[in-house]
């Protein structure tokens, strides 16, 4: 959902998020627009035209200790609050990513990632997702930390609960709330985790607090209705709902497993015999739910009271061979009294998944791993002006689903507008017969980036972006040409 004034251009963007007042001084606030300009152009080519001072003035930028990564990220933010007003129900996907800054400019700071191999940064996220279009509507929330080294070898399981890692899906949930809060934002507000996030503690802090969660399901947990486990007393009752679910289609991890173990040609056979499946699948699921109460851990010290949550099952029987099928156990707050219910507070997870291209476009578009950085503090600065640029990219690529017919006289310039028309007369693209609308500009930039318009496949934001970037080198063509026809005397 685009706000009315979010422009295509990087540097018109910069102006509209922050002001100069955000920065020490002016001077500052000109290298932010270069350097938006620098990380929007280079996205799909690490050795963009711009010179080595325009690239050396974003490392400064970003080191400089006079820059303040909380202002920064309280423009963006407020900015990106804006276009959640309205909403009756809001998902919150909550995820946790890994930067990896191993390399010749390795910050001294940075802690072991889960690869032993790998040093860097961990950052957790929190996206606004439209359940009614499935779009993402921006990043609300970010804090980066380095794990200690000294974590390296303990019983983590022995640890306090606030001593864990773990506790960053409570804090990034208590911090959007406030934000929420502040903002004056209302409806139905639904936090998404994923199986990271399967921890004793988040449900009863959901309970504590009133916060509507959706996990999905990583242990077999103990339950109090039943001598068996979770999964088995769901797999017991009968199936209420039957239902076509498409999915991609993925190498089955037991099958992949036992290829292992016949060795490394066993392995390549069952994934190109899985590579001849169509990407994307049609399964018949089966749906079960049941209100259960969670028993604590046994580990647990002191009297940790249970928690009453419902238990929804999606699971796939007869999955085609080698392929891996559909099991999804789902614990949540939200209440489900029946099928339909059942199948809205699926969909709210699976809205969760749409977190992950903001983290591809952070590592690949923007390069956030690739760049140099002195220490986390720089980091966080860096992350900071990346946050609202990786959004501005995912809100442009889900506006034409959201918003198709919206005008785009009320977020592209007309000089813009303008040139897009002449590129795509250039490359032979058939130009709409009326007034220009928001998916008519997307669908456009991303022909230009490589797309061939499908009625079954949307364009992503990798071509939208090639597009964009295509289409300001047509302009600056352009504009020379013109210029140098001026100029030359008749």
């Amino acid at each position: 959902m685009l706000l009315a004034d979010t422009p295509l251009d990087p540097r018109s963007l910069v102006r509209r998020i922050w002001q100069p007042s955000n920065l020490p001084d002016y001077r500052l606030f000109v290298r932010l627009q270069t350097s938006a300009a620098l990380m929007f152009d280079r996205f799909d080519d690490p050795t963009a035209t711009h010179s080595r001072a325009a690239r050396r003035g974003f490392q400064r930028l970003c080191d400089n200790p006079r820059v303040d990564d909380e202002l920064l990220a309280r423009s963006a933010r407020e900015r990106t609050l804006q276009g959640l007003h309205g909403l009756e129900v809001l998902v919150l996907a909550h995820d946790t990513t890994e930067v990896d800054k191993v390399g010749p400019s390795e910050p001294d700071d940075a802690g072991p990632l889960r690869s032993n191999s790998s040093r860097g940064y961990l950052v957790h996220s929190c996206a606004a997702v439209d359940p009614a279009h499935h779009a993402l509507l921006g990043v609300v929330d970010t804090f980066a930390w380095t794990r200690s080294w000294n974590l390296r070898g303990q019983n983590h399981k022995s640890r306090a609960p606030h001593q864990k890692e773990s506790i960053k899906w409570r804090r990034g949930i208590r911090r959007v709330a406030l934000a929420l809060q502040a903002a004056g934002i209302g409806g139905t507000v639904v936090h998404a985790l994923d199986r990271e996030g399967d921890v004793y503690e988040n449900f009863t802090f959901a309970r504590r607090h009133g916060h509507l969660v959706v996990v999905r399901a990583a242990q077999d947990r103990r339950i109090a209705e039943s001598e068996e486990h979770l999964w088995a007393y769901l797999g017991g009752r009968e199936a209420v709902h039957s239902f076509e679910h498409e999915v991609r289609t993925e190498v089955s991890a037991a099958a992949l497993a036992a290829a292992k173990r016949k060795g490394t040609k066993a392995v390549e056979a069952l994934r190109a015999r899985v590579a001849k499946l169509p990407a994307r699948r049609t399964a018949t699921v089966q749906l079960r739910y049941a209100t259960v109460t969670l028993l604590p851990p046994e580990r647990r010290k002191g009297r940790p009271k249970p928690v009453a949550l419902v238990a929804i099952s999606v699971r796939e029987d007869d999955a085609p061979a080698a392929v891996e099928p559909i099991d999804w156990v789902l614990l949540t707050t939200c209440a489900v009294g029946s099928v339909a219910e059942a199948l809205r507070v699926m969909g709210f997870y699976e809205d969760r998944y749409l977190i992950e291209p903001v983290h591809r476009i952070w590592k690949s578009a923007l390069r956030l791993e690739s760049e140099p950085i002195a220490d986390l503090a720089s980091f966080r600065r860096q992350l900071a002006i990346v946050m609202p640029l990786a959004s501005h990219i995912a809100q442009w690529t889900y506006a034409s689903r959201v918003t198709p017919n919206a005008p785009a006289s009320a977020h592209v310039s007309g000089e813009v507008l303008a040139g897009l028309k002449e590129a795509c007369r250039y490359h032979e693209l058939p130009l709409p017969r009326r007034a220009w609308t928001i998916k008519d500009v997307v669908t456009k930039l991303a022909c230009l980036g490589g797309y061939e318009v499908r009625p079954d496949r949307r364009p992503g934001w990798i071509v939208i972006w090639r597009g964009w970037r295509k289409l300001r080198r047509f302009m600056d063509l352009f504009d020379y040409a013109q210029t140098r026809r001026k100029q030359v005397p008749r």
